[in-house]
């Protein structure tokens, strides 16, 4: 049996401008594929996942989902309170010795912040 698309666009077309950034293009994706999209800077990749996902209409051509599809999706920009703290935002409510005991935790902290993990948790995101 053969896997049902649950992403489809047909002959889409879509413009920032004079110039098409995506033209023609059409795809499908089915359930039981995992995909990459590869391009240069400018190229349109955020703009093809963002009307793959539907959250960005086409100028033409159709971008339609499967019924009852559950699709999730992590934005390129996040919208921060600048006063909220970057405990709040990297940790949210998990107590000290939860995340500290969490190697994944403190690998990310120490990717993101150096040796300076713990001083600049208390600092609020408009600092930084």
């Amino acid at each position: 049996m053969a896997a049902r698309n649950l992403l489809n666009l047909e002959s889409v077309r879509k413009s920032y401008g004079r110039q098409p950034l995506l033209d023609g293009v059409s795809l499908g994706v089915a359930e039981s594929e995992r995909i990459g999209v590869i391009g240069r800077n400018g190229g349109g990749k955020s703009t093809l996942l963002s009307i793959l996902s539907g959250m960005e209409p086409v100028d033409s051509g159709r971008a339609t989902q499967a019924t009852g599809m559950r699709l999730g999706v992590l934005s390129q920009v996040a919208v921060v309170e600048p006063g909220l703290s970057l405990r709040e935002f990297v940790i949210g409510d998990r107590r000290e010795h939860e995340w500290a005991s969490d190697p994944r935790t403190r690998g990310v902290l120490t990717a993101l912040l150096g040796g300076h993990a713990p001083a600049a948790l208390d600092r609020t995101i408009g600092q930084l």
